[in-house]
């Protein structure tokens, strides 16, 4: 029985390594996963059909993928993270909850939402 369960064990280990060495990091360097942001884009959606509102939606991201006013990444005091409810696709530039939390606070806070994300894919 010893003997069963040990070359389990070893088979497993060898199984493992193989996919970490197929799909993992250690030969690739740190690609930072599928994280995908958009960069330098400008959209505009109709969204009358979703809200009482007849105005278009401006949605833009810049050079680095993000959404919100700053003057260069150092000066970023909060950079919020998240899925769709984060990203907010279908409100406009300006008015998205980071948006409002940086005016209410006064701080920097830059929005970096993605939609579909999941709490591993942003780690």
């Amino acid at each position: 029985m010893l003997r069963v369960i040990t070359i389990n064990i070893v088979l497993l280990v060898i199984c493992l390594i193989g996919v970490e060495l197929a799909f993992g990091q250690w030969f690739k360097g740190d690609t930072y996963g599928n994280m995908k942001l958009p960069h330098n884009m400008q959209r505009v959606f109709d969204v009358s059909n979703l809200y009482k509102s007849a105005t278009p939606v401006r949605y833009s991201r810049d050079a680095y993928g993000l959404r919100g006013h700053y003057k260069s990444p150092d000066d970023i005091d909060v950079l919020t993270i998240g899925g769709s409810t984060t990203n907010e696709l279908y409100i406009t530039d300006g008015a998205t909850w980071p948006d409002i939390a940086a005016k209410l606070t006064g701080a920097t806070i830059v929005n970096a939402g993605v939609d579909g994300q999941s709490t591993v894919g942003h780690l």
